[in-house]
């Protein structure tokens, strides 16, 4: 979570260059709203996954935001698709980060038995 939190830093600064104005409070307005509403089905979605599978495919989610973050740096897309994308990106890594906030848990809650 280091490198996350260091890449929301930094990608905000890029927005003010590129004339993004509120884009990273939006982005991450957006990362923790997702989070507060999917913790509550979180532990229902690790039973059904699975710790491993639960952990590695919340993994991916952190991916698709980083890549909606650094979307802005292409210039040829339009400003409208750049926002979706960054939006999309934040919401996919609320719900990714709450299934493996509560994955990490419990595997390592198991593992400590």
């Amino acid at each position: 979570f280091t490198s996350f939190n260091s890449l929301q830093n930094i990608v905000s600064k890029l927005y003010d260059e590129y004339n993004f104005t509120n884009m990273g409070q939006t982005a991450v307005m957006a990362i923790y709203a997702a989070f507060g509403v999917t913790t509550l089905f979180s532990s229902f979605i690790v039973k059904k996954l699975g710790y491993k599978k639960a952990m590695f495919c919340a993994s991916l989610g952190m991916g698709v935001l980083i890549y909606g973050l650094l979307i802005v740096t292409e210039i040829d897309i339009p400003h409208p698709v750049i926002w979706v994308a960054v939006i999309l990106g934040a919401l996919i890594c609320g719900v990714s980060a709450s299934v493996l906030w509560v994955a990490q848990g419990a595997y390592t809650s198991q593992v400590a038995d």
